[in-house]
């Protein structure tokens, strides 16, 4: 996959949270955010700004630059 870095990240976010059984609402609780924000984000409807992308990859418990890796998916494939 490649593509822009909001691209990537709405990608890999939506990767994680089907790998994790995550819903979109608890995502949106986590990161302390509304579920409608966190749904125009990954539908691309809104922008992602640098701090709610990093209280993304904070709810998710990985790093910030692996949600914008191209390779996310390979990584959890080989875990």
């Amino acid at each position: 996959m490649i593509g822009k870095p909001a691209e990537v990240f709405r990608a890999n976010v939506r990767l994680l949270m089907s790998d994790r059984g995550i819903t979109i609402t608890e995502l949106a609780e986590r990161c302390g955010t509304s579920r409608p924000g966190l749904s125009r984000i990954l539908s691309a409807k809104d922008g992602v700004t640098l701090d709610r992308a990093d209280r993304i990859a904070t709810a998710l418990k990985i790093p910030l630059r692996e949600l914008l890796s191209e390779n996310l998916e390979n990584v959890l494939a080989s875990a």
